[in-house]
């Protein structure tokens, strides 16, 4: 959104910052933008320091749901198990959704 003429970002309120009408325009052609009109992001330096600029685009890139989907779907069809381990490592396990490597000592 910031990259569109009209739309500010207010630092001190942390929000994105337009006129109703640019925004409802902006919807109509990236829906997933709904909802965010005059909504404060208060973690945003925080989260910004955190992940700074690490969101993968382009060709092959995929969202969270994308990748928790694969992930799971990963866990459930046994991939990585019937898969030479890395050395080092001594097994693959889910836990909660995640992913935990257990490290040889």
């Amino acid at each position: 959104m910031l990259k569109n003429s009209g739309f500010t970002w207010d630092d001190n309120k942390k929000m994105i910052q337009c006129e109703r009408s640019q925004y409802e325009a902006h919807c109509k052609k990236h829906p997933e933008a709904r909802g965010l009109y005059d909504v404060a992001f208060p973690y945003f330096d925080a989260l910004s320091t955190i992940y700074g600029n690490d969101i993968a685009t382009g060709e092959g890139a995929e969202g969270i749901d994308e990748a928790v989907g694969n992930l799971e779907q990963e866990l459930a069809t046994g991939y990585g198990n019937d898969h030479e381990e890395e050395e080092g490592m001594r097994s693959i396990e889910p836990l909660g959704g995640l992913l935990i490597q257990h490290h040889q000592v």
